[in-house]
């Protein structure tokens, strides 16, 4: 079997002429989110107990979707690899 080139891989140009993969929606939503997290206060024992385990549980959610959405993209890459290697 020949060795693909990386030629087809998505990648997104960034300043200063570096490239880096591009990622899909669900996993760009994840920085943001984590940029503007903060914690409901308390006056004894700093951050509520229940608010970080909701913090975490969507944080949880947010990587399932970007794992789901991952993985439809390369089920359809190693689809569209199959099909190319039985027509070629």
């Amino acid at each position: 079997m020949a060795k693909r080139s990386n030629d087809k891989v998505p990648r997104r140009s960034e300043p200063g002429g570096q490239s880096r993969l591009r990622l899909n929606p669900a996993q760009e939503a994840i920085g943001p989110w984590l940029s503007k997290l903060s914690f409901r206060r308390q006056l004894i024992g700093g951050v509520s107990e229940a608010d970080v385990w909701k913090r975490i549980a969507e944080l949880n959610d947010m990587y399932e979707a970007a794992l789901c959405a991952e993985r439809a993209r390369y089920e359809a890459l190693l689809e569209q690899a199959r099909k190319d290697d039985a027509g070629g």
